[in-house]
């Protein structure tokens, strides 16, 4: 649905849409192209699950933002501070 978007101004992660664009001016046009791809396939879209305007965000325990896809510090401090194991099971 999305093949020509992805990478491009879309992001798709199961059941999660990103849609992003280069320059702020562009955003609306962005939008506007995939609530267009959204409605010709009958998909509809959570509203209490948008966010729109954001230069950053969390998706998926991972941070996104202008310098790309990060893990989320939170998530990579629980893995660190993780215990060894103590028995083979």
């Amino acid at each position: 649905m999305f093949h020509d978007f992805i990478h491009k101004i879309v992001e798709v992660y199961v059941g999660d849409i990103l849609i992003k664009s280069k320059k702020k001016e562009d955003h609306v046009k962005d939008l506007r192209a995939v609530f267009e791809r959204m409605k010709q396939h009958q998909l509809r879209a959570k509203p209490q699950k948008c966010v729109f305007g954001v230069s950053s965000g969390k998706l998926l325990g991972h941070i996104i933002s202008k310098r790309g896809v990060e893990l989320d510090p939170k998530k990579i401090k629980a893995i660190i501070e993780m215990s060894p194991p103590t028995n083979l099971k």
